[in-house]
């Protein structure tokens, strides 16, 4: 009996280490702080609601977020997060409720791939001025030293492309 009870103590304490919470997580953004946040360069994570793809991205972001933590990886940039679902994120553009998770069918839009031009971000330093086409999507928001604006450009448009840029950063 007295090795049962071992056993399952055992069990429980294994079962308690595993459940513990997670250290890290991506800071979830609204609105304008896209631009407004204290450092002079970082990434801006585009997800959804209901995206499968998002989901299966979130462990890339959460693993870069972690490796941040060691001291090597202090001067990195740090990765928030952009619900494109929450309706504090959605306006009014005249044609939908969706906000800037939109399509650019201008000329000069910005994008990599099948999705050239369907991307309205490089330069952009304005939240709502944004153009989203898909997710998840990674943005870089860097202070232009010339203006003192921050100001954004694409960098990701799928899970690959997302950890092929976050393993860069540790790297460089």
């Amino acid at each position: 009996m007295r090795r049962i009870n071992i056993f399952l103590l055992l069990i429980l304490i294994v079962l308690l280490v595993g459940c513990k919470e997670e250290s890290v997580y991506i800071k979830p953004l609204i609105q304008n702080e896209i631009f407004t946040q204290t450092e002079d360069r970082y990434f801006v994570y585009f997800y959804k609601d209901n995206c499968g793809f998002c989901e299966t991205t979130k462990p890339v972001i959460l693993d870069y977020l972690n490796s941040l933590e060691m001291q090597e990886n202090s001067d990195k940039r740090v990765v928030y997060g952009f619900d494109l679902s929450d309706s504090k994120n959605m306006f009014f553009n005249g044609e939908t409720e969706y906000g800037i998770f939109r399509i650019y069918t201008g000329d000069s839009g910005d994008g990599q791939g099948v999705n050239l031009g369907k991307y309205k971000v490089n330069g952009v330093k304005v939240w709502n001025e944004l153009y989203i086409a898909g997710v998840p999507s990674l943005i870089t928001v860097t202070l232009n030293i010339e203006t003192n604006e921050k100001e954004s450009h694409l960098v990701a448009e799928s899970k690959q492309e997302i950890q092929t840029v976050l393993e860069n950063q540790l790297n460089s």
